[in-house]
C-alpha cells in the first residue's frame, strides 16, 4: 500500500510539474520570406503611376499610356534566412509571381543591398519577365537560384548587421496595351524550388 501512495505521489508532482512548465511548440517547417506585390514602396514619382489592388498586386494605372515606376520591398532576414547554407552547397533564391502581357510591358525585379556604414549597393540577381516569355492576363511564377554575392560566390548568407536588403522592382509599360503587374515576392532555398 505505501508503495501505490508514493508511486501515485510522484505521478501528481511530476504531472503538476509538466501542468506548470510553460509550453514549448516546435515547427517542423521551413519559414521564408514573402511580400505580396501591394506592399512595396513606390518611389515620389512612381505613385500616380500605379495601382494597388484588392488581390494584393501592384499593376500600372490602364490610365497611363506608358512609364516606369520602381517600388522597393524590404527584405527582412527571418526564420530558414538567418541560417548559412553553404555547409550543405545549398544557395537562396529570389521569385517573382508576375504578369507580362506582351510587347508592351516588362517586370524587372533585382535583390539589392545597402551597406548602412559604407554606403555601397551589391546587385546579387535579377528577374526580368522578358526572357521568360509573356503570360498573357494571368500570373506566373519564376525564380533565380544563381544569385551571387559582389565577389561571386553563391548567395548562401545573409550578412544583416551592417547590409540592408531589399528588392528593387520596375513595372515598365511602353504603350497603352501593356499591362504589367506584380503580385508576390519570395525567397526560398534551392532545395526547396
Amino acid at each position: 500500500m505505501a508503495c501505490f501512495r508514493r508511486t501515485r505521489l510522484v505521478f501528481t508532482l511530476l504531472a503538476s510539474a509538466a501542468a506548470l512548465a510553460p509550453l514549448h511548440l516546435h515547427a517542423d517547417f521551413a519559414q521564408f520570406w514573402s511580400a505580396i506585390g501591394a506592399v512595396g514602396i513606390a518611389d515620389e514619382s512612381s505613385t500616380s503611376l500605379i495601382s494597388f489592388s484588392d488581390t494584393g498586386s501592384v499593376t500600372m494605372k490602364s490610365s497611363v499610356a506608358s512609364g516606369t515606376a520602381q517600388l522597393r520591398y524590404p527584405v527582412y532576414i527571418v526564420g530558414n534566412m538567418t541560417k548559412d547554407l553553404s555547409p550543405i552547397n545549398d544557395r537562396w533564391c529570389l521569385g517573382m509571381q508576375y504578369r507580362d502581357n506582351g510587347d508592351h510591358s516588362q517586370v524587372i525585379a533585382a535583390l539589392k543591398s545597402v551597406n548602412t556604414s559604407t554606403g555601397a549597393v551589391v546587385t546579387y540577381g535579377t528577374l526580368d519577365s522578358k526572357i521568360y516569355g509573356d503570360t498573357g492576363t494571368a500570373y506566373q511564377t519564376r525564380f533565380n537560384c544563381v544569385l551571387a554575392n559582389s565577389d561571386g560566390t553563391p548567395l548562401s548568407s545573409f550578412f544583416s548587421g551592417d547590409t540592408a536588403y531589399y528588392i528593387d522592382v520596375k513595372l515598365i509599360k511602353t504603350a497603352s496595351d501593356g499591362n504589367p503587374g506584380l503580385k508576390s515576392l519570395q525567397f526560398i532555398n534551392s532545395f526547396n524550388e
